[in-house]
């Protein structure tokens, strides 16, 4: 008879259950299928019906209706919240408690409200007291000021997040969709700052390039030097009038000029050879036998041989 009795107390425990009579019990799992009627005790696991719960169910996967007590994790639907669900992943209909950390959906908020909605959906005029949208899970960087929940990265709006990389990387470029908040990177680029977010960014919301090494700023385009201005092309001196007379040697006083021709750039050269071009001209304008007084400079020591020779011609 004793050794009976276990299976004999089980079997009376699930019609209990299933003919949905009260039961309280210190943690009992109702299964598929099954409803427990007025919980006073502690469910474990409800992948059924419980109805009227005045006192815990921890994981829900079925359906609480009424609930005066505490659902922890519901993945199923609590109808008629008078309470408090904590962690939602599933449906709550008809909110007049509360429900904190909000990952799904809250249908009909009423007297009730919602606390830390994490993503999920908030049907009602007052919504939720404190908005959170999804971030980036962190590759090389981290995040300042944003909430880790459901092992998941959370910003909360309006507040800002400053995003970091870690060490030995940087942040290339950073970007957001439009319409979804504003990122600004640091000058130095290990940094960016997130505001403004207004939608989930963790899939694809939010694109950031993150690079190992140093940040090395863009050297702005050198600037293309001027284009030098020549300098003027000396004067080419006035023709030889001498040339018909002497047509032999005319060639020789402009042969002699070409190889005198001083370097442009050298001024002090340029100003001698003018000068004695000038004299030359002066020689060549004289009449015959008119005397021409030259005065040559004291520093002026070495007069050009073509000078001499154009002094030899006007001679013969």
């Amino acid at each position: 008879m004793r050794n009976r009795t276990p299976k004999l107390l089980a079997l009376a425990l699930a019609a209990v259950m299933t003919m949905g009579m009260t039961v309280s019990a210190a943690t009992i799992n109702v299964n598929s299928g099954d409803t427990m009627q007025n919980n006073n005790g502690i469910v474990m696991y409800n992948y059924g019906e419980v109805i009227n719960n005045n006192s815990v169910v921890q994981y829900n996967r079925g359906k609480v209706q009424n609930n005066y007590g505490i659902v922890e994790n519901n993945y199923g639907i609590v109808e008629n919240n008078y309470e408090i669900v904590q962690n939602n992943y599933g449906i709550v209909q008809n909110n007049n408690g509360i429900v904190q950390n909000n990952y799904g959906t809250v249908k009909n908020v009423g007297g009730g409200y919602v606390v830390n909605n994490f993503g999920g959906d908030v049907e009602g005029e007052r919504g939720a007291d404190a908005q959170y949208y999804e971030l980036p899970v962190p590759q090389n960087f981290s995040y300042e000021g944003a909430k880790k929940s459901d092992d998941r990265w959370w910003i909360n709006f309006p507040e800002t997040v400053t995003i970091k990389a870690d060490d030995d990387y940087y942040f290339e470029s950073a970007s957001i969709s439009e319409g979804l908040g504003t990122i600004t990177v640091a000058d130095d680029h290990k940094s960016c700052t997130l505001s403004n977010v207004t939608g989930s960014l963790a899939n694809g919301g939010l694109t950031l390039d993150v690079q190992e090494g140093e940040y090395t700023p863009e050297q702005p385009e050198p600037e293309p030097e001027p284009t030098p201005t020549p300098d003027p092309t000396p004067t080419t001196p006035p023709a030889d009038t001498s040339t018909a007379a002497e047509p032999a040697s005319a060639p020789t006083v402009q042969q002699m000029e070409q190889r005198e021709r001083p370097d442009p750039q050298d001024v002090e050269a340029t100003e001698r050879y003018h000068f004695w071009m000038d004299v030359k001209a002066d020689l060549r304008a004289a009449a015959d036998g008119e005397g021409l007084r030259v005065h040559v400079p004291a520093d002026y020591t070495n007069m050009p041989a073509s000078v001499m020779e154009q002094i030899r011609l006007l001679d013969t």
